[in-house]
């Protein structure tokens, strides 16, 4: 992947990562915490999760040190559930904030993420094998895509 394709990738994670916080902040305080009928996981849950994610392709995987608190690991990896929650978790507004200044950090880091090699290839849910945090760079737009997605059809039953 060139540099341009690297940057063209993250204007379009930004596009869909603003649209993202864009809806949450359409949720309702009291509903953040609401597992819908038919979802396994909450808007809290899918919050923290877009900032997990972002940090563990891009940073994480690569053997760079997370950006984010470990706990995120814990709360927000795949195959987690806000049925396991505690007190310990993030804060919902700690997260939102990162959902924001997490972008500003990838852009100050693309330089040199775009050099990143994952010590081992990294298969995601669908299908896709990622081996540098450039190629994880190409598929956060569609990570946060599917997210957008789940998000728009779970606030119809809140």
């Amino acid at each position: 992947m060139s540099k341009r394709e690297l940057r063209s990738s993250f204007e379009d994670f930004v596009r869909v990562r603003k649209t993202n916080i864009a809806l949450i902040d359409t949720v309702d305080q009291s509903a953040l915490e609401t597992i819908p009928p038919g979802f396994n996981n909450n808007v809290y849950w899918h919050t923290g999760h877009l900032v997990t994610v972002q940090a563990s392709l891009l940073y994480g995987r690569a053997g760079e040190s997370l950006p984010i608190d470990e706990r995120f690991r814990k709360y927000f990896a795949k195959g987690t559930s806000p049925k396991d929650f505690d007190k310990a978790r993030p804060t919902f507004d700690l997260i939102h904030k990162l959902l924001e200044t997490m972008i500003d950090r990838t852009a100050g880091d693309l330089e040199w993420l775009y050099q990143l090699i994952y010590p081992e290839p990294v298969t995601v849910t669908s299908g896709k094998i990622l081996k540098s945090s450039a190629d994880a760079m190409r598929f956060l737009p569609i990570h946060e895509g599917i997210h957008l997605g789940m998000l728009s059809s779970m606030l119809k039953f809140l």
